[in-house]
């Protein structure tokens, strides 16, 4: 089982300190179940009780660091899960050291300090992602390499993981240093990386390490259109497979609170443990429509926001899942077009 190197840290940690006659130090959790969720490694076994753990704890009493970016945020730190640690305390923990210095995070994760400036530095690297991401096209290959320009080298995975969701490839990003590229790589689906790079690497020079899902990569850049053939030929061999999400149930009745509270023993949620996911079907019976959004109730009494255009009579098929939001049952729609099969 593929684990994060903070999570690997923690039980050695933990382990020591019992040694130690010493008592487990309670940050140390926290902190190895944000590595934990953010480094998308499989959420499974040990390290869903990593995660889990450390979630707990943020729960009862954040350390300072993340209570002052959940506070800046508008969270409540006692109902945070997966996506709260992986979309909104993580990146922001991340950003300064892929623009500035980590010592940034560090600050902040241990005195709770600078809370604003990462802020702003999170933003900054959104919009860098987003410009860099609009310049970058699909091509007939198979495992898509990109050499890009004047790009901080801390957010070239970012980028390989939005462009290998969006174009469904295995993707490279990288930047040119004199006579070496170096870079990032994101998988799709199933595709194996290191598989793949451990194929190649019996035919040319190439330094990776990482895992299944994502990679560091270097290279000589006289042996970039190599590396491209030679991808492109495993890829050919080793096709990708689309990773199939399985439904955990069809939506016949609007769930009660306490069955939707139930579903967050599951949590963290994350990579290899998705969310709870639910098929809605039924027919349109109400149409509402006010300043941006569409609320579309269907005949068993169940409504979700929508963003297609619907009329009423109309049968649908929806994954979603079930959410509590302000003391109410709400539906998350996780895909309005889905393909069952």
């Amino acid at each position: 089982m593929c684990q994060s190197g903070a999570g690997l840290s923690y039980l050695i940690a933990k382990r020591v300190l019992k040694l130690a006659n010493l008592p487990e130090i309670e940050d140390l959790i926290q902190l190895a179940s944000l590595a934990t969720v953010a480094d998308l490694v499989p959420l499974k076994n040990n390290n869903w009780y990593i995660a889990r753990k450390g979630l707990n704890s943020i729960r009862e009493k954040p350390i300072k660091g993340i209570l002052k970016i959940l506070e800046n945020s508008s969270i409540n730190y006692k109902n945070i899960g997966g996506f709260e640690i992986s979309w909104i305390i993580s990146p922001r923990i991340n950003a300064a050291g892929r623009l500035e210095s980590p010592l940034l995070s560090y600050k902040l994760l241990l005195h709770g300090e600078g809370v604003d400036e990462i802020d702003k530095l999170n933003r900054q690297r959104i919009e860098i992602v987003n410009r860099c991401i609009e310049k970058i096209k699909d091509s007939e290959n198979k495992f898509l390499i990109y050499v890009l320009e004047n790009c901080p080298e801390g957010i070239l995975g970012l980028i390989a993981g939005k462009v290998a969701e969006k174009f469904k490839k295995p993707v490279i990003v990288t930047i040119k240093e004199g006579t070496y590229i170096r870079g990032s790589a994101r998988s799709v689906g199933e595709f194996n990386l290191i598989e793949a790079f451990n194929f190649i690497s019996k035919k040319v020079d190439i330094s990776f390490g990482g895992h299944k899902s994502a990679c560091g990569v270097s290279f000589d850049v006289k042996d970039l259109n190599l590396i491209q053939q030679l991808l492109n030929e495993y890829v050919i061999q080793n096709p990708v497979e689309e990773e199939i999400n399985e439904l955990d149930g069809i939506l016949v009745r609007k769930p009660s609170l306490e069955e939707v509270q139930n579903l967050d023993s599951f949590e963290p949620f994350g990579f290899k443990n998705p969310e709870p996911s639910f098929l809605l079907k039924g027919k349109i019976a109400n149409i509402k429509e006010g300043n941006g959004w569409t609320l579309i109730k269907l005949d068993n009494e169940i409504s979700y926001f929508g963003t297609l255009n619907y009329q009423i009579g109309q049968k649908v098929e929806v994954v979603v899942r079930p959410i509590i939001k302000n003391g109410y049952i709400s539906m998350k729609v996780l895909d309005e077009t889905p393909k069952i099969v």
